[in-house]
């Protein structure tokens, strides 16, 4: 009975630390629902929507698939960043969001920002 409680306390263990966000702060954006985008051919689709709270949001990573995606804000503004099964945590301002962009974590958007912004 122990290893069984041990063996399932593992697999939460796992699961969590596993767990896939995009974690997006936009400093001075107000409260809204907003979009992750994603293209299919050459147009954009809604992949997921999240409420932004204090210039914050959260999507779930495991329901993304990998590529470019990227947040699409009220008025028709967005900005664009890989998401590849890893942690992403962004951080930028408007009005040029990908020059103000901070990458806190993610490997592929250390490379991928700098690019955009060349």
């Amino acid at each position: 009975m122990k290893r069984i409680q041990v063996l399932l306390l593992l697999v939460c263990l796992v699961n969590l630390a596993n767990a896939q966000k995009i974690r997006i702060k936009v400093l001075g954006q107000k409260d809204t629902t907003v979009h992750l985008i994603k293209y299919y051919g050459q147009k954009l689709y809604y992949a997921d929507t999240a409420e932004m709270k204090n210039g914050e949001v959260i999507f779930d990573g495991k329901k993304q698939v990998p590529g470019i995606v990227g947040l699409l804000l009220p008025g028709q503004k967005y900005f664009e960043f890989i998401y590849n099964n890893e942690e992403v945590q962004l951080e930028t301002s408007a009005p040029d969001f990908m020059k103000n962009m901070k990458v806190k974590k993610s490997e592929e958007n250390r490379v991928f920002v700098p690019y955009v912004n060349y």
